[in-house]
């Protein structure tokens, strides 16, 4: 892999390339399988700038074992300290009325990085789980749009088209913020997304927007317009291709964290790779560290039955999509329902 290779990865993995070198970026990689797999390979090596995503619990005793380490090592350091060459044995002035040993200095020290260790764990953790609530809670209003969009649509969900610029999972966000049934387009950030930390990226378009355009426009609203989640890819059923029904399931899912074309499995980078919010059909808010939920579903809501990233299956085979993610990504024919 040549340096110039190497940083355009880099920079398309850190969402620092602009628009024209990241379309130059992603077309290699759709005509490159070797590219991918060598992209693939960075993102793993990038995994320790992640890590302030996960959430890990200080090993029991850590407290204790922090003071004693700093105990101990004051007490070594300071009978050092009198034995060093050079070292005033008297206490060194540092101000007017006061007085600090080089003793003194070694036990702040050691109290300031006994501190360091405890806390800023403690608060790399609370910022994981605040994001994460947000998330939770942003995906919660988008179920209540959804819903009240299906409650005037006969039951049914946003559908994504077969065909066209709007055949894309990211089409239900434009189609709910013209029905007005949702307030700002912050409802569909994730707040540990990469499009949430370059506010200035993301704009949901307007569906005329997305009729209009095309070419690299195009594919740049596609991308955009579900913001960062995913969307549920409708299904096939006897052939045909439908869109959602609203049947309050419990184990269907409808909105995710958006999924990642680069992890294995297509777990959302959301969240540093640890795992993905669930909007459920029923309107509760799962976080899984995989994409099933176990003993209620054994369905991989990420990919269909088949194995692929398209419309579902059957009704119950929920498939949810990144933004750009179309529900038929194949050319054959196929009936659509009206």
């Amino acid at each position: 892999m040549t340096t110039s290779t190497r940083e355009l990865l880099l920079g398309y993995l850190m969402g620092s390339l602009d628009d024209a070198d990241r379309e130059i970026v992603e077309k290699q990689l759709s005509q490159d399988p070797s590219l991918q797999r060598k992209l693939e390979k960075l993102d793993v090596s990038l995994d320790v700038l992640r890590m302030d995503g996960y959430d890990y619990p200080p090993p029991d005793g850590l407290a204790d074992e922090a003071c004693d380490f700093v105990a101990r090592q004051t007490e070594s350091d300071a009978v050092s300290a009198k034995h060093s060459v050079g070292l005033p044995p008297a206490p060194v002035s540092r101000a007017r009325g006061s007085s600090w040993s080089l003793s003194d200095l070694i036990v702040a020290g050691g109290v300031v990085a006994a501190t360091a260790l405890l806390f800023f764990p403690a608060i790399a953790n609370s910022r994981f789980h605040a994001r994460l609530a947000t998330c939770r809670n942003n995906m919660r209003q988008v179920g209540v749009a959804l819903t009240e969009y299906s409650q005037s649509n006969g039951g049914y969900f946003p559908r994504v088209p077969a065909r066209g610029n709007l055949a894309v999972a990211g089409v239900y966000a434009p189609t709910l913020m013209e029905n007005e049934l949702i307030t700002g387009q912050q409802f569909f950030l994730c707040p540990s997304s990469e499009l949430a930390e370059q506010p200035g990226r993301f704009r949901i378009p307007t569906l005329a927007e997305m009729r209009s355009a095309s070419g690299r426009q195009l594919a740049r609203l596609q991308r955009l317009a579900g913001g960062s989640l995913g969307y549920n890819l409708g299904h096939f059923a006897d052939g045909e291709y439908h869109g959602t029904r609203n049947q309050s399931r419990p184990y269907f899912a409808l909105i995710s964290d958006t999924p990642s074309v680069n992890l294995a499995g297509h777990q959302s980078a959301n969240h540093g790779g640890s795992g993905q919010n669930f909007l459920l059909e029923d309107g509760s808010v799962r976080y899984l560290k995989n994409c099933r939920l176990g003993d209620c579903s054994d369905d991989n809501f990420f990919v269909s039955d088949r194995g692929f990233v398209e419309a579902g299956a059957h009704p119950d085979d929920s498939v949810l999509g990144h933004s750009a993610s179309s529900p038929i990504p194949w050319a054959v024919p196929v009936r659509v329902q009206d």
